[in-house]
């Protein structure tokens, strides 16, 4: 070898490292070839192994490449929530309510039964208590049968369609009545209506309105009217919150 070949290879060796540096590629490992190995990496810093000893090109890499080393920081912090398990929950935390996602039917369906049940238990006997629970469906799917618009002239006779029955019922009565006065004042009444504390003397008197309107429709007595007016006010006054989410949800316009 003739000492100008000799003096030549440094020089060549040179050129390419500096073609290699303006290309991108420092003849370390690429990009590919780290990325495939950072589990390994990530999982051997945890266990608190000497990295930049056992995986020096990999460690050159790192402190040279933003890409790279956003997929460590990322790897690490997936590691960490999986070692870390599952997030308990605050004590006495339940499912999120998601009340406002339900079509306000099965809204409207839910606080008129909680009411009812709690009217014909206050108001009537055992039997006709029984006698509920088989109205209930039978009068909900004649509701939607109507497209949610079922509604009663005053003074006119209880609908036997509504139920399925001709004979007299009071369970049926207290139904419709009830179903009747919380469909008005959950569509008539503002939200912001039922957030006062106490409520104001104008929502009260819509309640009791409403419910003596309910019960002339139906056709109660004087002291049906009038019980049926005063317990259903007390149960609003008691849980205002079941009565108000009935009411349609107003979409904001973007």
């Amino acid at each position: 070898m003739t000492a100008h070949q000799s003096d030549s290879q440094p020089h060549s060796a040179g050129v390419e490292r500096l073609r290699r540096a303006l290309a991108g590629d420092d003849g370390g490992l690429t990009h590919a070839e780290v990325l495939a190995q950072l589990p390994t990496y990530c999982e051997a810093e945890r266990l608190g192994l000497p990295v930049a000893q056992q995986y020096p090109e990999l460690t050159a890499h790192l402190d040279t490449c933003p890409s790279c080393t956003q997929e460590l920081v990322a790897l690490q912090e997936a590691m960490s929530w999986q070692e870390a398990g599952p997030m308990p929950l605050p004590a006495g935390a339940g499912q999120p309510d998601l009340w406002f996602l339900q079509p306000r039917a099965d809204r409207l369906r839910q606080a008129v039964t909680t009411m009812t049940q709690a009217l014909v238990k206050t108001l009537l006997s055992s039997v006709q208590q029984r006698r509920l629970r088989y109205q209930l469906d039978p009068f909900f799917d004649r509701v939607a049968e109507l497209g949610g618009q079922f509604r009663l002239a005053p003074a006119a006779a209880p609908q036997p369609l509504a139920v399925g029955e001709s004979e007299p019922s009071p369970s049926r009565d207290l139904l419709i009545a009830t179903y009747l006065a919380a469909e008005a004042l959950s569509r008539l009444l503002p939200p912001a209506a039922w957030t006062a504390q106490p409520l104001e003397r104008t929502t009260l008197a819509l309640i009791h309105q409403e419910a003596t309107r309910a019960a002339q429709t139906v056709g109660l007595d004087g002291d049906q009217a009038h019980s049926f007016v005063e317990h259903f006010t007390t149960l609003i006054l008691h849980d205002a919150r079941s009565l108000a989410r009935s009411a349609p949800i107003e979409r904001v316009e973007a």
